[in-house]
């Protein structure tokens, strides 16, 4: 049995593409894309941009608001089986040039990062069948199975538009209770599906060596290059960001100014705000993300008054905590604390 390696988003961060294809779909059902990135701390004009990554947290915010929002169901399956080779950026262009079906399936593995879904991907080939295993790489929650909908509907589908039949689908297993439109996974894979099972997989017939009618070693060699730098430009501003975020969420109720941080680093707070900027970064709006996590925990964990909280969070007037807090997640502390209760 052969097994491949492991492949996960970076950091917990995502590029856009899924993203856009989410807020697209609901805008073609008439809600704008103001009133689906509500609350979600995801920036509109990230959506037009495709150097920039996505936090796992907004994912997961905005998939629940999609979901809540959708006038039908199965908004993952959907999404996922409306992708294209050029959905997958500069991946599909890579994969597209390959010499054979074998060749781009696992180099679709190998820079799966690249592409936009948020499960973690894992591969072992038994005799002339696969499994690509999924995994959470962090806890997604109610999002979980639209995170699985959208990546097993866009592999297939993506697949089937490179190779056609050659690609064969043999068995769907997820970790989650049947939906109520669990015929329509049959509808769009084509192959029986087990529900409640102890893990997330999707077995095919083993790749083969069919010529693919694109392929291009030139184009293909340029393609993987693209994606290699694209990937490493990323781990370099994650290394980065994840250490500054470490040390803001070290002390909670005593988040250290951008001065304390580069100290902390070894560099100035000249340069720290410099190598964020490359990375269409700022110290504050990292500030602002560990508060905004902290503030929710508290909310959610705790009964607290609000004027402890915003003590906690560095504000000397409990005014500029709520309104921060309404700029964050659309309702005021309050209010959201009084939803939780609800549920």
């Amino acid at each position: 049995m052969k097994r491949y390696a492991r492949t996960v988003a970076a950091g917990h961060e995502m590029p856009p593409q899924m993203a856009v294809q989410i807020v697209e779909m609901l805008e073609a059902e008439g809600i704008s894309r103001s009133t689906v990135l509500s609350g979600t701390g995801i920036r509109p004009l990230l959506l037009d941009r495709d150097d920039t990554f996505i936090p796992y947290n907004q994912m997961v915010a905005l998939i629940t608001r999609a979901l809540a929002l959708a006038p039908f169901q199965g908004l993952g399956l959907a999404v996922g089986a409306s992708e294209t080779i050029s959905s997958w950026g500069m991946l599909g262009y890579t994969m597209m040039s390959c010499a054979t079906y074998r060749e781009a399936f696992f180099t679709g593995l190998k820079f799966h990062r690249a592409a936009s879904g948020m499960m973690g991907l894992s591969a072992h080939e038994e005799d002339d069948r696969i499994c690509l295993a999924m995994d959470e790489p962090v806890e997604l929650g109610p999002a979980l199975p639209f995170a699985v909908e959208e990546m097993v509907a866009g592999i297939v589908t993506v697949l089937r538009s490179l190779v056609g039949q050659h690609m064969q689908v043999l068995e769907l297993q997820v970790s989650y209770p049947a939906p109520e439109y669990a015929e329509r996974y049959h509808a769009v894979l084509g192959c029986p599906v087990r529900f409640d099972q102890s893990r997330n997989a999707l077995w095919f017939r083993s790749p083969d060596d069919t010529a693919l009618p694109h392929a291009n070693p030139v184009s293909a060699r340029i393609c993987r290059k693209l994606v290699e730098e694209m990937l490493d430009r990323h781990s370099s501003e994650e290394n980065l960001v994840r250490e500054v975020r470490r040390i803001l969420m070290r002390a909670p109720g005593q988040i250290p100014d951008m001065e304390a941080v580069a100290r902390e680093l070894g560099i100035s707070s000249r340069s720290l705000r410099r190598r964020l900027g490359q990375f269409d970064s700022s110290f504050r709006s990292l500030a602002d993300d560990v508060r905004k996590q902290l503030a929710i925990a508290y909310l959610r964990d705790s009964s607290m008054s609000l004027e402890h909280i915003a003590s906690l969070l560095g504000y000397t007037e409990v005014t500029n905590f709520r309104r921060a807090f309404k700029q964050w997640t659309g309702k005021p502390p309050s209010e959201f604390r009084g939803s939780l209760r609800l549920v």
